[in-house]
């Protein structure tokens, strides 16, 4: 069987993204995926489901990419389709966010940002009101903010996408040869032609895997800022954190626009 070399380009626009999830959740009990498992449920018991399995994955720290990407499509899926307890639900998942974005800097910028839009001010993970919650969750807030900035590339070019099936060379035939884009390499006979077109595939899925998450990033940009400004309003009207310790993490944002729109809103809030 022939494996290729197709790519997929993954895209999306605005709020769709944050749920547009394209890693398998690996979670699973007899081969029942995490999200098919709470959508069979019972709306009572999809709350025990998503707690049993986020309490139990053994792989958490070895693994935080698998467990973050499985705090979001637990939730994701959770809301989705609905749950009887859900103030335990809420609190949950402020609980499983927060542990996941402890370890933001070995997750994905996507995923980092798709989990920080699921923190809220006015929700807790135990106590009815945790000044100190707070403030982390506006610290994992202006992480993701600043990390989307550094890893945003301003001048990518979007008009130059990858290749979806990459062509081997044409050299070096064999008699009755046959080649065609997307061929798996073992298939090509010369072995300098098939080195060729292993390093061409290879940087194509590169390629591709750079275009899948600036365009990730990119679209996630408003979206990811309406709810930074929204959480911060909150959290100060909450009185959970003053307005300088807002404006001092405001002050390392480079969008000019969106930080003074924000610092508007917040001088705002003293009348």
């Amino acid at each position: 069987m022939s494996r290729g070399n197709c790519v997929i380009i993954l895209l999306g626009a605005g709020w769709a993204m944050f749920g547009a999830d394209w890693q398998e959740d690996s979670l699973s009990n007899a081969g029942i995926s995490l999200e098919r498992r709470i959508e069979q449920a019972a709306p009572s018991s999809r709350f025990g489901i998503v707690n049993q399995a986020l309490g139990c994955v053994e792989v958490w720290p070895e693994d935080p990419q698998r467990y973050a990407d499985s705090v979001n499509t637990a939730f994701m899926t959770l809301w989705k389709y609905g749950v009887s307890n859900r103030t335990e639900a809420q609190q949950l998942e402020q609980k499983c966010v927060l542990s996941a974005l402890g370890n933001a800097d070995r997750i994905s910028a996507a995923t980092e940002l798709r989990l920080a839009v699921r923190l809220q001010a006015n929700v807790f993970s135990a106590s009815p009101s945790d000044s100190e919650e707070t403030r982390s969750k506006l610290a994992s807030v202006f992480h993701a903010w600043r990390r989307m900035e550094q890893e945003t590339k301003s001048d990518f070019n979007f008009a130059d996408r990858p290749t979806e099936n990459v062509s081997p060379p044409r050299k070096g035939f064999e008699r009755g040869e046959v080649r065609f884009a997307g061929m798996d390499p073992a298939y090509v006979k010369d072995p300098s032609t098939r080195a060729e077109y292993e390093a061409a595939i290879e940087k194509n899925q590169a390629k591709a895997a750079e275009y899948n998450r600036q365009s990730a990033l990119r679209n996630m940009k408003e979206p990811f800022i309406r709810h930074a400004e929204g959480f911060i309003l909150s959290a100060i009207r909450s009185g959970a954190v003053t307005e300088a310790e807002v404006s001092s993490n405001l002050n390392l944002v480079q969008d000019d626009k969106a930080r003074e729109r924000v610092l508007a809103k917040v001088i705002a809030l003293r009348h």
